[in-house]
Formats: structure tokens, sequence, C-alpha cells
């Protein structure tokens, strides 16, 4: 499910980027708490998902750079991509 929401985060906000002519980095959030910026010392080194390497994939498939944003709630991830969450529903 959080892969599908990710998915989902992500394909709208190139959908949206592929209709802007700047080509401003995509912001990808992960609120995931087994990512490796947000886990806790009990999972240190276990499991842990690498975002960073899908940044790097979403970079090469679609030409444009990719800001990974890491956030324990919606707000701060607000804050730390200066308002680059977006709703499309």
């Amino acid at each position: 499910m959080l892969l599908v929401a990710l998915s989902l985060l992500v394909t709208l906000d190139a959908t949206a980027q592929a209709e802007t002519p700047d080509k401003e980095a995509l912001t990808l959030i992960v609120m995931d708490p087994l990512s490796a910026p947000l886990a806790c010392d009990c999972v240190k080194g276990c499991a842990q998902r690498d975002y960073e390497a899908l940044a790097l994939f979403l970079k090469q498939k679609l030409h444009q750079d990719v800001k990974v944003v890491f956030a324990e709630s919606l707000k701060e991830a607000m804050e730390k991509s200066e308002g680059k969450v977006r709703s499309r529903i």
C-alpha cells in the first residue's frame, strides 16, 4: 500500500512537472518508518529501504532531478519541501 501511495505521488507530481516548461526538481516525500533516515535504532542496518536509489532511478528514467524529503508527518514534509506536496484529488 505504501509503495502504491508513493507511486501515485510520484506520478501525479511528474504529470504536473511535465505540464510545466521549467524543469524544477521532482520532490519525493518519504514517510516510511523503515526508510534508513527515519528508522529507529532498533532496526538499524536491517530491512531499511533506500529511497535515494529510487530517486536516482527516477532521475534516469524521467530525465529530471529528484529531491528526496524524509519526514515523519505530512506537516513536517510540507515544511521541508517548501510546500511541494500537493493534492490532485
